[in-house]
């Protein structure tokens, strides 16, 4: 559905119980954003690589701001060598990423990573000219009504059911327990969906082999 589609059918939701329901307008595309990155932050915790990517990002002393990234990262996973320039290391060596006030936890090569950016600890990564980064995606901002949201379109009910119950919330016309008992249709209706999407993020690798059972991060 494009984000006008959703915003009708949010309204169409609401249209069962009143007729008497707010109009859309920018509050409604900020929230749907909103919403969109709560469900991406789920995926980053349930599969990483649902949403993943990874891309090379050039060091300058030893540092790389991940702002560069283009789609942006919601967790970063996991950081490796990619051109280890008159460094001792080979390409491919992983990069340890580790706390600012405990960065004698892993041995060198090591990084911290602060507001987004990945810098080497001590001299480190001095002689390394790039890493790559893996990370789990942050969805598009939608900005216009045309526009796709990014989340699987089978999903795309539980940003229709998050409007809607915004919007229940706006209905100054509801008597008090109405609205409380549309909005605990709207969330048993939204729970139900989001075991749904958490079992098939779960399920999305399925062929996928490994020595380690995964867990979620």
């Amino acid at each position: 559905m494009t984000v006008d589609e959703i915003l009708e059918a949010s309204l169409a939701r609401l249209m069962e119980f009143t007729d008497k329901v707010p109009g859309t307008g920018h509050s409604d595309l900020a929230r749907l954003n909103q919403r969109q990155e709560q469900l991406f932050a789920v995926i980053a915790d349930v599969n990483r690589d649902y949403s993943g990517r990874d891309a090379v990002l050039t060091l300058t002393a030893g540092a790389a701001d991940t702002a560069t990234l283009s789609p942006q990262p919601m967790r970063i996973t996991d950081v490796r060598i990619e051109n280890p320039g008159a460094s001792l290391y080979l390409a491919g060596r992983k990069v340890h990423v580790v706390p600012v006030d405990d960065r004698d936890c892993e041995l060198p090569p090591r990084m911290t990573l602060r507001d987004g950016v990945l810098a080497q600890v001590a001299t480190d990564l001095a002689d390394v000219t790039s890493v790559r980064v893996f990370y789990a995606r942050r969805p598009l901002y939608l900005t216009l009504r045309t526009e796709t949201p990014d989340l699987p379109e089978q999903y795309h009910e539980l940003l229709v059911i998050d409007l809607a119950k915004m919007k229940v919330r706006k209905m100054l016309n509801l008597a008090a327990q109405a609205r409380t008992d549309i909005l605990a249709l709207f969330k048993a209706e939204e729970e139900e969906l989001e075991a749904d999407f958490q079992q098939h993020l779960r399920n999305y690798n399925f062929a996928e082999t490994a020595r380690h059972a995964r867990t979620a991060l």
